[in-house]
This record gives structure tokens, sequence and C-alpha cells, in this order.
């Protein structure tokens, strides 16, 4: 009887010090949910860039110029609420407040604080201009993981009273 009794208490054992199996998706790891564990690796890489200057005044805004070159999008090395956007090995813009817009996470928003950003020559105070549109509002950018499309804006104040300038840049990921 004994014998028996100890067989029992060691099937016990082992059965309840076996680790239990998950059946529910590991939010930690991309091969269940392909959902980046930093929202930011959507948006890194290297894009096909248009720029388009406007001349704005009121409500009007006149195309006075557009470019197109070659950016990349890289992580900011310690903040994960940011991103930084290069032309080759230059700076053009950091970026704040980078999160998850859409219910699916294959959308990223972010602002595009007061910054220095050099334009025709002269280095001007340039602030984030509302342009990605959210589905309710905008925002100063964003990234959409289906189109691999990135889109973002920044104003300063024109050389003549009462313009402003809007540079709009439209990017496409290689």
């Amino acid at each position: 009887m004994r014998k028996y009794f100890l067989i029992l208490v060691l099937g016990f054992t082992i059965l309840f010090s076996c680790k239990k199996e998950k059946n529910e998706p590991d939010n930690n790891n991309n091969i269940n949910n392909n959902i980046p564990t930093d929202k930011r690796t959507m948006a890194l890489g290297l894009y096909n860039c248009k720029q388009y200057i406007y001349n704005k005044s009121g409500a009007m805004m006149q195309l006075m110029d557009s470019s197109a070159y070659e950016i990349e999008i890289k992580k900011h090395a310690t903040d994960t609420t940011k991103i930084e956007i290069f032309k080759g090995t230059q700076l053009l813009f950091n970026t704040s407040n980078v999160q998850l817009l859409s219910s699916n996470n294959k959308v990223l928003t972010f602002d595009i604080p007061a910054q220095k950003y050099t334009y025709l020559g002269t280095e001007r105070d340039v602030t984030g201009e509302p342009y990605f549109f959210t589905g309710s509002s905008y925002k100063h950018g964003g990234y959409i993981d289906s189109t691999k499309m990135c889109q973002f804006a920044v104003s300063h104040p024109g050389d003549y009273t009462g313009f402003t300038i809007v540079h709009r840049f439209n990017c496409t990921k290689k």
C-alpha cells in the first residue's frame, strides 16, 4: 500500500512541476502577431522622398518648388518615443511622441517639435505643421505600414510679412 501511495505522490509531483503550455499569443514575439516590440521598427529604412514647398497666406497655398531625394528614418538612440529623419548623413528632423494610431497597430504617428532647418541657405526655426490625416484629425507626421508611405510637414515664417512657408514631405519606402 505504501508503494502505491509513493507512486501516486511522485506522479502528482511530476504533473504539477511540468510547465503549463501557453495557448495565448505571446505579445513579445513577432512570430505570433507581427507587431514589433518597438513600435518604431516598422518605419525604419530608406525612402524615396518628394518635398513640396508652398507659400501660404491665410487659407491660400501656392506651390513654389519641389524636389526629390532619398531620406532615411532611424530610431533615436535612447528615447523610444522618437525617430530621426536623415538626408544622407545630415539630420533633417527630430520627432517626438511616436505612437501607434490604429487598433491593428499598422499606423505610426509623430510630432515634429520646434527645431532648426536650413532652407535656401538660411537656418530657420521650423515647427511641425498638421499634415498627416488620422481619420479624425491631423498630426505633423505619420507612417502607414500597408502602403509603406510616410508623410510629414513643417512650416516657418516667410520672408515677407503675412506669409508662411510650408514644407510637405511625401515619402515611399524602398
